[in-house]
């Protein structure tokens, strides 16, 4: 008996959501960036970097490529992926820092950032349920 009254309220359900006609959302993502640059690996007098040194990058960004510059993040790596950003025009520059002494700028990079939207899929349609085993009725 408990397991008829089962299939008729999945039953039940499954009539709800074919009338009800679900269909695709259009949900807002954030947008975000990847900067990746190349690892130094001389100094700029052409000399190899120490191999006891600590290098570290400065990423500075800003929404023009004259600036102005935000506070530099720094970055252990030779990538990183900025969550969040701004739409819009978006420009990075990134400097080397080895064992507390920083490089020049390296070249500026832009990306004009667009708004993004995800699309999920629709509800599946067409559920039915099938009561197996005895008591069919």
């Amino acid at each position: 008996m408990k397991l008829i009254r089962n299939a008729r309220a999945l039953f039940g359900i499954a009539l709800a959501l074919m009338a009800y006609g679900v269909q695709a959302q259009t949900t807002p993502v954030t947008p975000s960036v990847t900067v990746v640059w190349d690892a130094i690996t001389t100094m700029n007098d052409g000399t190899p970097i120490p191999s006891n040194a600590t290098i570290t990058y400065n990423l500075y960004g800003g929404h023009n490529a004259a600036g102005p510059w935000s506070a530099p993040v720094q970055v252990l790596g030779t990538s990183t992926v900025r969550h969040g950003v701004d739409v819009g025009p978006l420009c990075y520059y990134v400097t080397a820092v080895v064992n507390g002494k920083e490089s020049l700028p390296s070249t500026t990079a832009c990306i004009n950032v667009t708004a993004t939207s995800s699309t999920v899929p629709s509800a599946p349609g067409n559920v039915t349920v099938t009561l197996v085993g005895p008591g069919n009725g």
